[in-house]
């Protein structure tokens, strides 16, 4: 397997955690700031879906097949599981560390396609940092 679809699996990987965990925290959230905060985290998940989307159909346009199962996304993915009876501050500093996370990977990889002068690719990994370097500002400034 090329090296490029292993870096887009474990992108799509850790992108899916991040999705997970961001819905737990909709899900979960409680306190002062509830509203403000579960639509945050609501748009968030929605980003990353469509994101899990794009990922999966670059690695199908890249004529490889796309890994799906919970079990092969934990063992790929680094992030640590949400803990659903966290606070909001915790929620957002551990949201936001998962983004920062998932911007060095895309920073990492969007070199790694330049390298191979996968173009397609190197643009999506570009597109998805500057999403995530934006979560991040939000997150950020939410604390």
């Amino acid at each position: 397997m090329p090296q490029i679809i292993k870096d887009l699996n474990l992108l799509l990987a850790e992108n899916y955690a991040l999705y997970l965990k961001t819905q737990c925290y909709h899900w979960n959230i409680t306190g002062h700031n509830f509203y403000q905060l579960h639509l945050l985290f609501e748009k968030q998940y929605n980003d990353l879906a469509q994101a899990n989307d794009a990922i999966a159909e670059r690695i199908k346009a890249l004529d490889a097949k796309v890994p799906v199962s919970f079990s092969l996304f934990n063992t790929a993915k680094t992030a640590p599981d949400p803990k659903a009876d966290s606070t909001s501050i915790t929620m957002l500093g551990d949201l936001m560390k998962d983004h920062q996370h998932l911007a060095e990977l895309l920073l990492k990889l969007a070199g790694s396609a330049a390298a191979s002068n996968d173009k397609a690719t190197e643009d999506l990994m570009i597109e998805r940092l500057r999403e995530h370097e934006k979560q991040i500002w939000i997150l950020k400034s939410s604390l």
